[in-house]
């Protein structure tokens, strides 16, 4: 399945948060990712950076930023979808697939 066609249906390219991370470190070289997310609304790119980087659980992200649980998984959500599409546009992905 392409990414193009994940991307129109809205779709993420992977089911779980282990997937997600494993499409991410197959189809992306580090620092396109760290440029992407630098690109990225802080609101999403910090809640990004913190689970995906520090490993951090999304209670432990809201108690950190003082956000609503709720808020911090829907900003993971958002975020994920932001970044595979900042990634597409920037040329960040090592192949189409």
């Amino acid at each position: 399945v392409s990414l193009d066609r994940l991307t129109e249906e809205g779709v993420e390219p992977a089911a779980s948060e282990d997937d997600f991370t494993d499409w991410v470190c197959a189809n992306c070289d580090k620092q396109g990712v760290i440029a992407a997310l630098g690109r990225l609304d802080p609101l999403y790119g910090i809640v990004l950076y913190y689970h995906y980087g520090e490993e951090m659980s999304a209670k432990d992200i809201a108690e950190l930023l003082g956000r609503k649980l709720s808020a911090v998984k829907q900003q993971l959500v958002r975020g994920k979808k932001l970044l595979i599409k900042e990634l597409k546009a920037e040329g960040g992905l090592r192949n189409d697939d």
